[in-house]
Protein backbone atom coordinates (compact mmCIF):
# COMPACT_ATOMS: atom_id res chain seq x y z
CA UNK A 1 0.00 0.00 0.00
CA UNK A 2 0.73 3.54 -1.00
CA UNK A 3 1.69 5.85 1.69
CA UNK A 4 -0.32 9.21 1.70
CA UNK A 5 3.10 10.62 1.64
CA UNK A 6 4.55 8.69 -1.55
CA UNK A 7 1.28 9.48 -2.79
CA UNK A 8 1.20 13.04 -2.44
CA UNK A 9 5.46 12.79 -4.25
CA UNK A 10 4.06 10.88 -7.24
CA UNK A 11 1.53 13.20 -7.87
CA UNK A 12 3.61 16.09 -8.05
CA UNK A 13 5.86 14.10 -10.21
CA UNK A 14 3.00 13.52 -12.61
CA UNK A 15 2.03 16.92 -12.72
CA UNK A 16 5.63 17.68 -13.40
CA UNK A 17 5.47 16.05 -16.79
CA UNK A 18 5.24 17.17 -20.34
CA UNK A 19 0.87 15.88 -21.66
CA UNK A 20 2.54 13.24 -24.02
CA UNK A 21 4.72 11.40 -20.86
CA UNK A 22 1.55 11.45 -18.49
CA UNK A 23 -0.63 10.04 -21.56
CA UNK A 24 1.88 6.74 -22.59
CA UNK A 25 1.84 6.05 -18.55
CA UNK A 26 -2.08 5.73 -18.80
CA UNK A 27 -1.65 3.77 -21.91
CA UNK A 28 0.92 1.82 -20.63
CA UNK A 29 -1.08 1.08 -17.16
CA UNK A 30 -4.23 0.49 -19.30
CA UNK A 31 -2.68 -2.21 -21.59
CA UNK A 32 -1.05 -3.93 -18.38
CA UNK A 33 -4.81 -4.09 -16.97
CA UNK A 34 -6.02 -5.72 -20.30
CA UNK A 35 -3.21 -8.38 -19.95
CA UNK A 36 -3.64 -9.29 -16.23
CA UNK A 37 -7.73 -9.08 -17.06
CA UNK A 38 -6.89 -11.49 -19.89
CA UNK A 39 -4.80 -14.13 -18.52
CA UNK A 40 -7.41 -13.74 -15.20
CA UNK A 41 -10.10 -14.67 -17.57
CA UNK A 42 -7.87 -17.22 -19.61
CA UNK A 43 -6.83 -18.69 -16.28
CA UNK A 44 -10.88 -19.28 -15.72
CA UNK A 45 -11.70 -20.71 -18.77
CA UNK A 46 -9.00 -22.05 -20.35
CA UNK A 47 -11.02 -23.20 -23.68
CA UNK A 48 -12.26 -19.59 -23.98
CA UNK A 49 -11.41 -18.65 -28.10
CA UNK A 50 -9.62 -15.51 -28.69
CA UNK A 51 -13.05 -13.41 -30.09
CA UNK A 52 -15.04 -14.58 -26.81
CA UNK A 53 -11.87 -13.25 -25.04
CA UNK A 54 -11.72 -10.16 -26.30
CA UNK A 55 -15.58 -9.45 -26.03
CA UNK A 56 -15.54 -10.68 -21.91
CA UNK A 57 -12.32 -8.15 -21.48
CA UNK A 58 -14.04 -5.02 -23.22
CA UNK A 59 -17.00 -5.97 -21.43
CA UNK A 60 -15.44 -5.64 -18.15
CA UNK A 61 -13.98 -2.10 -19.04
CA UNK A 62 -16.87 -1.17 -20.46
CA UNK A 63 -18.57 -2.02 -16.86
CA UNK A 64 -15.95 -0.51 -15.23
CA UNK A 65 -16.45 3.28 -17.57
CA UNK A 66 -20.15 2.72 -16.55
CA UNK A 67 -19.49 2.48 -12.92
CA UNK A 68 -17.31 5.45 -12.96
CA UNK A 69 -19.84 7.62 -14.78
CA UNK A 70 -22.69 6.96 -12.05
CA UNK A 71 -20.17 8.13 -9.27
CA UNK A 72 -19.65 11.68 -11.29
CA UNK A 73 -23.75 11.96 -10.88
Amino acid sequence: MISIENNRVQNRIIRKMEGFRRLKIAFGLNEFARKMIRANIRKNKPGIKDADLDKLVADKFRIWSQEEDSDKI
